[in-house]
């Protein structure tokens, strides 16, 4: 029993810790779209309808409706946007906590993975928290993960229907059984650490590919011009004709 407690916490605990650190380093940054959710959540936990601010007509300005009912609960529990604590706004301080709790979530669902796949306790312990810890380490996971909006509930929900249908597929699973002694184990270590890449926001550190040319064009060569005839060019119309 104190072997499976202790294999969880290196699962879980490590890849949290990872987490909970390296969002440190971004302080009490949020991003703007985040202050549109907690407005709404702040209308609707005083009583003034779903509306940016009292008074204003409705609007569904949300995308984002089960984050928006999670800070309307936290709102009325008086978790959220209610008063500071150890002198920081819950507006911050409660988003910055759901993330590495939303996390250690995501880290439950890695570790009910590779149980399924890396055979030994130990082993499949080890290979979630390496593969936890590696995705705590990107930085577009951790910056989204601590920036306000959706995002920790986002990752939570998508890892934990990763999980389900894993455990649920138990037919496909024992046909991979049969392989666990080859070289299964180290691909699930890159499956794993992968498996949460794709829920990190895209798009923030790279651009699309510009052409360089139309690619009509590509591959074809250049026309020529057609020679202009002698003397179509004089001393004052010499620079339109270059």
């Amino acid at each position: 029993m104190a072997a499976r407690v202790a294999a969880w916490v290196v699962a879980v605990g490590i890849p949290t810790v990872v987490l909970a650190c390296h969002m440190a380093l971004y302080g009490r940054w949020l991003v703007d779209d985040a202050g549109i959710t907690f407005a709404y959540a702040r209308s609707i936990a005083a009583g003034a309808g779903p509306v940016l601010q009292p008074g204003a007509v409705p609007v569904e300005g949300w995308s984002n409706p089960s984050w928006l009912a999670l800070l309307v609960l936290a709102s009325a529990a008086g978790l959220f946007d209610g008063d500071s604590w150890f002198g920081v706004s819950d507006l911050v301080l409660f988003p910055k906590a759901a993330a590495p709790a939303c996390g250690a979530g995501v880290a439950v669902a890695f570790h009910l993975i590779a149980r399924e796949i890396v055979p030994r306790r130990w082993r499949a312990a080890v290979v979630s928290a390496v593969a936890g810890s590696q995705v705590a380490a990107l930085p577009s996971y951790a910056v989204w993960m601590a920036s306000g909006p959706e995002n920790p509930l986002l990752v939570l929900v998508t890892s934990v229907l990763a999980a389900t249908l894993v455990l649920s597929a138990s037919s496909w699973w024992q046909i991979t059984r049969s392989f666990r002694d080859g070289p299964t184990v180290p691909l699930c270590a890159i499956a794993v650490g992968m498996g949460a890449a794709p829920n990190a926001r895209p798009g923030s550190s790279r651009r699309p590919p510009t052409p360089s040319r139309s690619p009509s064009r590509a591959g074809q060569p250049r026309a020529r011009r057609p020679a202009r005839a002698a003397g179509a060019c004089g001393p004052a119309r010499r620079r339109r004709c270059r």
